[in-house]
């Protein structure tokens, strides 16, 4: 059974969603990076799935009462975690992440500050300020699965495959992420938020290989290849599928 400690704080303003596993070298580091750059009216959804590590004492260490913990012991999942975690937000502003993107909470403030204007901000490596200082496979593979979406899905995103998103939740309301795959419900979502006419605006971050844990995406050459592949398939079938949601 999922364990949720329901400590949050009454009507937050700001809803953040991580999803976990085995994140105890870097979560103490992004949680405190949240609670030091977004208001004291958040709340962080962490949904954990099943962390063999010291991800969840970490986390519980922290004894801050705007911290929810979703335990999640036989589902797993990037798309079902992230799903599961925005069926727990109570915000008027919905914000997701990876736990590893410690570059992503200094941002936080300019992407809220944003939302005045648009209905989704995404940190983007692919505009004028971004840059991908990750390893050259990465930054290749990102290129290439960013321009097959291009190709299928339009320009109207540049980085299709961010994975770092803030937006009003109206949107989430109007549009629900698919609970399969790993970053390629991504693409899907701002895709299906770009056919429906949501003013999505992209503001530069630079991303870099991962100080602390291990990748998940990149468990080796024929892993990261398999998922490449995934990514590849399901923009084409977002593509074929896409008319049936706007």
């Amino acid at each position: 059974m999922n364990n949720i400690n329901k400590n949050s704080v009454q009507k937050p303003l700001f809803s953040v969603v991580l999803p976990t596993y085995n994140e105890s070298d870097g979560i103490t580091l992004m949680i405190n990076g949240l609670i030091k750059f977004l208001p004291d009216d958040t709340e962080i959804i962490i949904v954990d799935d099943n962390s063999t590590d010291s991800t969840v004492e970490q986390i519980k260490s922290i004894n801050d009462n705007r911290i929810q913990i979703v335990s999640r012991t036989t589902t797993k999942g990037l798309a079902s975690a992230i799903l599961r975690g925005l069926l727990e937000t109570q915000g008027d502003i919905i914000i997701w992440m990876d736990a590893d993107a410690l570059m992503v909470p200094p941002l936080l403030p300019d992407m809220i500050e944003s939302l005045k204007t648009y209905d989704i901000v995404i940190a983007s490596r692919y505009v004028d300020g971004g840059r991908d200082d990750r390893d050259k496979i990465r930054v290749l593979a990102s290129r290439l699965i960013n321009g097959w979406a291009a190709i299928c899905l339009g320009r109207d995103v540049k980085d299709y495959t961010s994975n770092y998103i803030a937006f009003h939740r109206s949107v989430f309301n109007s549009i629900l992420p698919m609970p399969f795959g790993f970053g390629e419900f991504f693409i899907e979502f701002v895709y299906r938020a770009s056919r429906k006419g949501l003013s999505i605006y992209e503001i530069p971050v630079t991303v870099y290989d991962r100080q602390h844990g291990v990748s998940k995406a990149f468990g080796g050459i024929m892993p990261f290849l398999w998922l490449g592949m995934k990514y590849f398939i399901r923009i084409i079938w977002i593509k074929i599928t896409g008319r049936a949601f706007a």
